[in-house]
């Protein structure tokens, strides 16, 4: 491999950000854009792999252990895009970087083309592989959302807004909270073990939302415990 990262590094980090890039690809699978998970693991150069292909639109999903709803209340100056030895490999243009915050499932965005000219060189200490490396970072004022990037991707596509029958957006509103239970009762059962957030050096208080007792009702004997056990949510020791 070129990358400076071993093979066994590669793996390890993209077993960690797999449940992430799948998440991402349902999302945008169910508000009408055409999305696979673009991973081949037997290339052997690895230094172009990307996360979401949509119909020939490449985008990368950055897993962070940050709690935020969307680009506004993102809590630092600067958003990181990759290191720069890592970004500089890649051969195919990428569209966007999606983030998803562990905590929370929220998202935001980074263009690429709209914001390239105003990336600039960052060196920090990266924790994961315990060395200073240099990344491309952007200023937080150029963040935009994923609903902006979804309008994107349906005009650059020529999709037509998904026209949805009530069955179908019940069917949908159920899944949405069937996720925020798993989500919930996996931080619960995290709170109720003692563990540490990723990225937090204690506990953080948790109180579960005001809909959960419903949502518990609703979903306790319907969901089996390995599925928020395996969730991204459950954190382990």
């Amino acid at each position: 491999m070129s990358d400076n990262r071993s093979r066994d590094e590669f793996l390890r980090d993209l077993a960690r950000g797999l449940p992430y890039q799948e998440i991402v690809c349902r999302r945008l699978n169910a508000d009408g854009i055409p999305c696979v998970t673009d991973l081949t693991l037997d290339k052997g150069e690895v230094a172009d792999e990307c996360d979401l292909d949509c119909c020939g639109y490449l985008i990368e999903v950055k897993s962070l252990a940050i709690a935020f709803s969307g680009p506004l209340d993102w809590p630092l100056d600067e958003a990181f895009i990759d290191t720069v030895s890592t970004w500089d490999r890649k051969v195919r243009p990428r569209l966007a970087i999606i983030n998803i915050s562990q905590a929370t499932g929220a998202t935001f965005v980074i263009p690429v083309a709209s914001t390239r000219q105003h990336w600039y060189v960052s060196s920090k200490y990266d924790k994961a592989r315990q060395m200073d490396d240099d990344f491309y970072a952007v200023s937080r004022a150029h963040l935009t959302t994923y609903a902006n990037l979804v309008r994107y991707l349906r005009a650059a596509l020529d999709l037509e807004v998904p026209v949805r029958s009530r069955e179908v957006l019940e069917a949908e509103a159920k899944e949405r909270r069937r996720m925020l239970y798993v989500r919930e009762r996996a931080l619960l059962q995290n709170h109720r073990d003692g563990y540490i957030a990723p990225g937090r050096s204690k506990q953080q208080p948790y109180q579960p939302p005001s809909e959960y007792t419903a949502l518990e009702r609703e979903f306790s004997a319907e969901v089996p415990d390995e599925e928020w056990q395996t969730s991204p949510w459950r954190w382990h020791r």
